[in-house]
């Protein structure tokens, strides 16, 4: 830990990033000398273009104190002339953990910054690949897999990906263009917001299952469970909130 940050330095955690971009590197060359495309490369010529990511500014979608104060003040049952109200008000405040406030900006995962980068500059026909070394997490497979599904209807064209870990980002990136950004066509917006609002419903779809799923689980944890196995059921019902948690704040970055 170093002293301008919170944050923990964990070697394995750097290991595992430089063995990851090694896995990277081999799988952008076995793309390159595939059948498909090897033809293609050696044949052209190409003019490499940095693309910034995507960014947004943070907006915080976790409760405040106030908010909190006030769903507190809903369920306490206590009189507002009442003393022994703000009293338990500040109490109960006091044992409610809320998150921490960040003022920054947010990068799209590279998958997303690159095809913001495509909608921006049509006139630039590029590969049809997007992804190609590095499997996207749940939010942009799914997001990827929409676009796809309606791309022609709006007049895009779909792109390819490799395939999906899984992993849920919380503070993940959904593509927006204001209205300052004039270079955006009207049927691109309409295909992002469509894609958005599908987003929204396939993640209900997603959360109702894993709790209908998790809570099966759960009834059999209860009633088969020794003793000596509530240590592991702990574990794993923490590991379960955390999944929850994240599914739920993806769905929020997409102001559901």
């Amino acid at each position: 830990m170093d002293g301008t940050s919170s944050k923990k330095f964990s070697p394995h955690h750097c290991i595992a990033k430089l063995l990851s971009l090694d896995k990277h590197i081999q799988s952008i060359t076995q793309v390159a000398l595939s059948r498909r495309l090897s033809p293609y490369l050696r044949t052209s010529t190409f003019n490499p273009i940095p693309v910034p990511p995507y960014t947004v500014a943070y907006e915080s979608v976790a409760p405040t104190v106030e908010d909190v104060q006030a769903a507190i003040r809903e369920n306490i049952g206590v009189a507002d002339s009442n003393d022994e109200y703000e009293t338990v008000v500040k109490d109960t405040t006091k044992r409610v953990k809320t998150p921490a406030v960040y003022d920054a900006e947010l990068n799209a995962h590279c998958g997303c910054s690159l095809l913001a980068y495509h909608l921006k500059h049509p006139r630039i026909v590029p590969l049809r690949y997007i992804g190609v070394s590095k499997s996207l997490c749940f939010a942009c497979q799914t997001f990827f897999t929409l676009y796809n599904q309606h791309a022609r209807a709006f007049g895009q064209a779909p792109f390819c990906f490799k395939a999906a870990n899984w992993k849920l980002y919380p503070r993940w990136v959904f593509l927006h263009f204001g209205a300052d950004d004039t270079c955006i066509p009207k049927p691109v917006t309409d295909l992002l917001d469509k894609v958005r609002t599908d987003m929204i419903a396939t993640i209900k779809i997603w959360l109702q299952v894993y709790v209908r799923e998790k809570s099966r689980e759960r009834v059999v944890s209860d009633s088969t469970a020794a003793s000596r196995e509530l240590p592991t059921v702990g574990i794993r019902q923490a590991e379960e909130a955390k999944h929850a948690e994240a599914l739920t704040k993806v769905a929020a970055s997409l102001g559901w």
